[in-house]
């Protein structure tokens, strides 16, 4: 599974001159944890100090570890409650907007234990390059337009 996931962020997004794909790595590891439900790993490794998380009209400041926690836990129990089973990446588009600073929109299929899918949603992420490694500056999940694709 992470093996197609890393390909599939690999060659969804735009390559970038110079940089190891670093914000690609960054992606295919935060999606191939949260498949994983490794909450430890999610609050370690993803979220810079201070990071937004913005639900709708809820926005989050994630100050450390254990709000990132505490996140995670709240959204597999609601997602627990609708039947999921796991996230499949359909789409990534990256634009990079300077040397250390990307911003990033996912396209993911929640999928059931049956293999039947839930929904599809959008996550619009900024990340930043800083101390060498890339983190998530904002989350901001958002339903997909009419169309089936992201804003």
């Amino acid at each position: 599974m992470k093996r197609l996931l890393t390909v599939l962020l690999l060659a969804c997004g735009n390559s970038f001159a110079g940089e190891p794909d670093g914000a690609h790595a960054l992606l295919s590891g935060f999606y191939d944890d949260f498949n994983g439900r490794r909450i430890e790993r999610l609050a370690e490794a993803y979220f810079h100090p201070g990071a937004q998380a913005v639900f709708g009209e809820h926005v989050t400041i994630l100050s450390g570890q254990e709000d990132v926690k505490a996140m995670f836990l709240a959204i597999f129990d609601g997602l627990d409650k609708r039947g999921y089973h796991h996230t499949v990446v359909r789409d990534v588009s990256m634009l990079r907007l300077g040397e250390n600073y990307v911003v990033a929109t996912v396209l993911i299929d929640r999928i059931a234990a049956d293999g039947t899918k839930i929904d599809s949603a959008c996550s619009s992420y900024s990340l930043v390059k800083a101390k060498q490694a890339w983190r998530f500056l904002s989350w901001i999940p958002t339903d997909p337009r009419p169309n089936g694709r992201c804003p």
